[in-house]
């Protein structure tokens, strides 16, 4: 039985959306032929933003590959907490039968200097930014590989900025 502790489960192909294949190889396969696009659109589109001679992909990049994989994402929740900030949860769905293959939580707090006294809207709405950008990655991380110059490096911040950091963008240097 698969449940029993110590049993593997054996998955004879994988599908992400439009991304499917049968093996790692064709994984990986699959994953390559979107990076090189995706690549060329963040780069001509200017999906990124330069951050102390860093690039990072801005969430509108992350949803242009969740996009062009077949899933959307979707607002879960967005809760305001004791400090003035919001917390998120967004999930990515896929379009072909809406089943949920991914789902993030993210924070836009109060207590961020960049954040403090601007308008209730404007934190909902960052930390809605953030749980989309940072539930796009994850699927991101299996489907582009990391020989791209796209590479993912979130820092687990729970969704906040971190030191040399952007808010949920992910950084071509791997050293965020």
């Amino acid at each position: 039985m698969p449940d029993e502790p110590g049993t593997a489960v054996v998955v004879q192909a994988v599908e992400l959306g439009t991304l499917r294949a049968n093996n790692p190889a064709g994984v990986l396969a699959a994953a390559s032929e979107l990076a090189t696009p995706l690549a060329k659109l963040i780069a001509d589109k200017k999906l990124y933003s330069d951050i102390q001679g860093k690039r990072y992909v801005r969430c509108e990049g992350w949803v242009t590959l969740a996009v062009m994989l077949g899933i959307t994402p979707h607002e879960v929740s967005v809760t305001e907490n004791g400090d003035g900030g919001f917390i998120a949860t967004v999930e990515l769905r896929r379009l072909s039968d809406s089943v949920s293959v991914a789902r993030a939580s993210a924070e836009c707090g109060g207590d961020e200097p960049q954040w403090d006294g601007r308008p209730r809207y404007a934190r909902r709405s960052m930390a809605l930014t953030r749980a989309t950008a940072k539930a796009c990655v994850w699927p991101a991380a299996a489907a582009v590989p990391p020989s791209t110059s796209w590479r993912r490096c979130w820092a687990s911040t729970g969704g906040r900025r971190a030191t040399g950091c952007a808010p949920a963008r992910c950084c071509t240097s791997g050293t965020c």
